[in-house]
């Protein structure tokens, strides 16, 4: 069987929490669950940090080996998932705390869901829609009755309207978080 490295860092409320003293190469149980799985292990402290005496966290930084052994692929694409939407409710939570007023917030979320849309999406979902209509189109029509007709051609205009359609999805689906994230608790 592959040897895996059970190691961890951790700030220094968890050891404490745990009755165990931190300091390098402490044996540290923990029992944790990701998904419908249990785990049980006893790790090796290989690192701690001083703890946040405001914040009564306890964070535990597992190795990157034991991550890639023990949780499926599936598991760590979400965990990937959900530490982007931790870190944009932390950047938020830090934009709150620096006094941004919630218009300032929904300005920059509309900023990067926009910055994102013009970059990556729009590009993306007009040259692969074209693709496709240009193969499909022809294809389609030489199976049916309409064999004689012609696929027609993509004028700028339909272009234009999936542009301005789908800029306009893209801020209404950015107005419900952007009135969350900057109301004041």
């Amino acid at each position: 069987m592959q040897k895996i490295a059970k190691e961890i860092a951790c700030n220094t409320i968890t050891p404490d929490a745990l009755d165990v003293l931190a300091e390098i190469s402490a044996s540290v149980p923990l029992e944790f669950t990701v998904g419908d799985r249990k785990y049980a292990e006893t790790f090796s402290l290989v690192g701690y940090w001083q703890s946040d005496t405001a914040m009564e966290a306890r964070q535990v930084w597992l190795s990157r080996e034991y991550l890639d052994f023990a949780l499926p692929e599936n598991m760590l694409h979400e965990s990937d998932i959900a530490g982007t939407i931790a870190a944009d409710i932390r950047f938020y939570g830090l934009l709150k705390t620096l006094s941004a007023t919630g218009k300032q917030i929904r300005g920059v979320m509309r900023g990067q869901a926009l910055l994102l849309r013009l970059i990556i999406g729009m590009p993306l979902g007009l040259f692969s829609g074209y693709a496709c209509g240009n193969v499909l189109t022809p294809l389609v029509l030489s199976i049916t009755s309409f064999k004689d007709a012609s696929a027609g051609n993509s004028t700028p205009l339909i272009f234009v309207f999936s542009a301005l359609f789908s800029l306009a999805s893209v801020f209404i689906s950015c107005r419900k978080p952007g009135l969350r994230r900057g109301c004041r608790p």
